[in-house]
């Protein structure tokens, strides 16, 4: 009897376990920021709602000669025949890119705009008033979570919104927390973490909601899917477990 009891009590036990794992499905949200909720890394930008990204080390720009037939014939049929990954100039460690006929140039740190204007100024020397059009090809944005269609998705212009992007991934599930959307930008050892409540109109208002290169967006899942997810996967040993303390149960009434 005592051996039926000791049997029993380790069986409940097990299913206490289960429960509690169960309620603390939590642990498996993605980039926490405290109990609070606040973001600790989070940095509310001063500057307007207009972003301009800088040309930096592996991106790559296309460069159009908006009033030369000639120079925009090449450069248009060399891109033609590269993919979107391999098409353009390939900006190097230091901040440099080998361009047609002015070679080896510094464009790193510039905006597109900046960037053309200084290529207007150096392709002056060989080319009557040129009128050149920069562009970076290889901006993009993660959408992680609970998104219709996570991914990694390419940005066409620098001026994209959260809503743009959760737009491109099919927008949040049922599940979505979208009072509660991370943004992760910048070093990723260091990072900024700006949460987002999209229930507040103002929240469209803030300059930090204009999506930079390769910002990681997250939609945290509500805690009940999280606790059902956990439920099911643990329903088996649930069942097994039940099952067995029933017949013990039922074997100790006999004896």
């Amino acid at each position: 009897m005592r051996y039926y009891k000791q049997l029993q009590a380790s069986v409940l036990g097990g299913i206490m376990i289960i429960i509690l794992l169960s309620c603390n499905a939590s642990r498996n949200i993605m980039f926490k920021t405290g109990e609070q909720g606040t973001a600790s890394n989070s940095v509310v930008s001063s500057d307007s709602n207009t972003y301009r990204h800088r040309i930096s080390a592996d991106d790559r720009i296309v460069i159009r000669f908006l009033n030369n037939i000639d120079l925009e014939k090449n450069n248009l049929s060399s891109i033609g025949t590269a993919t979107a990954e391999e098409s353009g100039f390939l900006v190097d460690f230091s901040g440099n890119v080998t361009l047609p006929i002015i070679g080896r140039t510094e464009l790193g740190g510039l905006t597109r705009l900046e960037a053309a204007k200084k290529l207007e100024v150096l392709y002056s020397k060989y080319i009557v008033n040129p009128i050149i059009d920069v562009t970076i090809t290889n901006l993009s944005v993660s959408v992680l979570g609970e998104v219709r269609m996570p991914g990694s998705y390419k940005l066409n212009k620098e001026n994209t919104t959260l809503i743009e992007v959760l737009a491109m991934a099919g927008g949040p599930t049922e599940y979505g927390k979208i009072y509660n959307i991370k943004i992760i930008r910048g070093n990723l050892k260091s990072p900024q973490i700006i949460e987002v409540d999209l229930g507040k109109t103002n929240t469209l208002k803030n300059p930090d909601i204009i999506i930079h290169d390769k910002d990681i967006v997250y939609v945290e899942p509500v805690k009940n899917k999280l606790r059902g997810a956990t439920i099911a996967g643990l329903s088996p040993y649930f069942i097994v477990l039940t099952s067995i303390s029933t017949l013990i149960l039922a074997f100790s009434a006999i004896k």
